[in-house]
C-alpha cells in the first residue's frame, strides 16, 4: 500500500472526498481547495484548484466532475482544469452528490431536501421532500430509486 500525504504531492488539509475515474485514475478533494488527479498506483498527475472548500463531488465522466460548494454546483473539466459550468441551487450548503445517468445528478442539501439536476441546462427539474433533518448522504438503486440518508436518523428511498 502506497500512502499519499502532503510530503508526495498530496493535501495539505482534511480528505473529504474521493471518485473514481475509467483509466485507471481517481480523485481526491479537500478542505485545502484543491482537488488532486492520481493514477491507482498512488502517481500524483495533476492539481485543480477550486475558491472554496466542498464536501463532496462525483465524476459525470470521464473527464469531468461535479463539485457540491456552499450553494451551487460546479462542473469542471478535468484535462483543462477550469470551471466549465455554474449551476446556481440552494438557500442552504450541499452536502452530498449522486450521478443518475449522463444527464442528471441528485443533490442533497441542509435544505432536507433532494433536487434532480440537468445539467445540459443547468436546472432543477424535481425536489423530493420528506426528511426531517439534512440529507446527508444519497445512494442510487436503480434507474427509479435513489436511497437518501439524513441526520433525523432515517432512510428513504
Amino acid at each position: 500500500m502506497k500512502i499519499l500525504d502532503q510530503n508526495s504531492n498530496g493535501h495539505s488539509n482534511i480528505i473529504t472526498c474521493l471518485a473514481k475515474l475509467n483509466n485507471n485514475r481517481f480523485t481526491s478533494g479537500s478542505n485545502d481547495k484543491t482537488i488532486k488527479i492520481w493514477d491507482l498506483t498512488g502517481n500524483f498527475i495533476k492539481t485543480i484548484e477550486t475558491t472554496y472548500c466542498f464536501k463532496s463531488f462525483i465524476n459525470i465522466s470521464d473527464i469531468q466532475i461535479a463539485i457540491a460548494g456552499n450553494f451551487d454546483i460546479s462542473i469542471f473539466d478535468l484535462n483543462s482544469g477550469e470551471c466549465i459550468k455554474i449551476i446556481q441551487c440552494y438557500d442552504d450548503y450541499i452536502k452530498c452528490l449522486v450521478k443518475l445517468n449522463e444527464n442528471q445528478i441528485a443533490s442533497g442539501s441542509l435544505d432536507r431536501t433532494i433536487k434532480i439536476w440537468d445539467l445540459n441546462v443547468g436546472v432543477c427539474v424535481k425536489t423530493l421532500k420528506g426528511h426531517r433533518g439534512n440529507v446527508c448522504c444519497l445512494f442510487k438503486l436503480n434507474e427509479n430509486q435513489l436511497l437518501s440518508g439524513s441526520d433525523d436518523s432515517t432512510i428513504k428511498v
